[in-house]
This record gives C-alpha cells, sequence and structure tokens, in this order.
C-alpha cells in the first residue's frame, strides 16, 4: 500500500510539475505575442513614417512614379498590418485561454506560482492570477485593436488623398 501511495504522490507531482511548466510556458507566450504586437505597432507606424515623407516630397525631390509606388506600397501595408493585427489577437488568445486552463486545473498551486514568474512578467502574471484580470487582458487588446484600425483608416486615407493629388498634378 505504501508503494502504491508513494507512486500517487510521485505522479500527482510530476502532474503538477508539468502543470507549472504549461502555466509559465502560457504565460511567458503570451507577454512575447503582446510584445511582437506592441513592436508591429512601432514598426508600422515608423514605416508609415517614411513612406508618406517619400510621398509628401512630391514633386520636389521625388519623381511622380515613385510617389505614386509610395502610395500603393502604404495601402498594401495597412493591408498587411490588418492581418498581422489579427494574427497576434488570437495567438494572445490562445495564450491566454491555455493559462487559465491550467489555472483552472491547479487553482491554489499555479495561482501562488505565476507570481515568481520572470519579473519581466510581473505584470502579466499579477493580471493571470484572478478571472477578471483576464478581461482586463482583452480590454487592453480591445484598446490597441482598435487605435492601431484608426491609425490603419487614417493611412489609408492620407494615401488615397495623396495619389489623387499625385494624379491630378499632371505637371
Amino acid at each position: 500500500m505504501n508503494e502504491a501511495t508513494s507512486k500517487d504522490k510521485d505522479n500527482n507531482s510530476e502532474k503538477l510539475a508539468n502543470a507549472r511548466l504549461g502555466y509559465q510556458t502560457a504565460v511567458q507566450l503570451f507577454a512575447l505575442a503582446s510584445q511582437e504586437f506592441y513592436s508591429r505597432f512601432a514598426a508600422m507606424l515608423i514605416v508609415h513614417g517614411l513612406l508618406l515623407t517619400v510621398i509628401f516630397r512630391y514633386p520636389q525631390e521625388v519623381s511622380r512614379f515613385v510617389a505614386i509606388l509610395a502610395t500603393f506600397v502604404g495601402i498594401s501595408l495597412c493591408i498587411l498590418w490588418l492581418f498581422l493585427i489579427k494574427q497576434s489577437l488570437v495567438c494572445q488568445d490562445y495564450y491566454s485561454k491555455r493559462a487559465k486552463e491550467f489555472e483552472d486545473t491547479h487553482p491554489d498551486t499555479l495561482r501562488i506560482f505565476s507570481d515568481k514568474i520572470d519579473s519581466n512578467l510581473e505584470l502579466v502574471s499579477i493580471i493571470a492570477n484572478n478571472s477578471k484580470g483576464l478581461k482586463k487582458i482583452s480590454t487592453k487588446k480591445l484598446r490597441i485593436e482598435i487605435s492601431s484600425g484608426i491609425f490603419i483608416v487614417i493611412f489609408v486615407i492620407v494615401y488615397s488623398v495623396m495619389l489623387a493629388r499625385i494624379l491630378n498634378n499632371c505637371v
């Protein structure tokens, strides 16, 4: 009987160790996906700023062809940006759901464990510690998704107006 209970304890501790590892991985992947999202956001703003700089230099320093090409590249980047947003949000949702599943499986142990995750992930671990926190994550994602969408709409409008200006300027 002692051997049976010993094996059960070993099996339970192994399951708990695996759950801790899975939970930590899910939280870290969520943080990585969030960081990636913000990095893409910043990169897109910089690229669009450079493209608009090229377009606004028409006709003084840039040829008509280059300005038209830059507007089409800008609109194409806006479309790409939409797909990147969707992919990032899908990944973040997946990782937050996995972390929540691990929390539900071992609520006491993993919530204590989540406080010990790397200090860089402290905010994510605090948010992931309670079920209300997952709603906060969703709200943050929604806010950045909306702001990204607003930027995309603004850029598409600016590119369209600039393209019309370039095409009407037949000099």
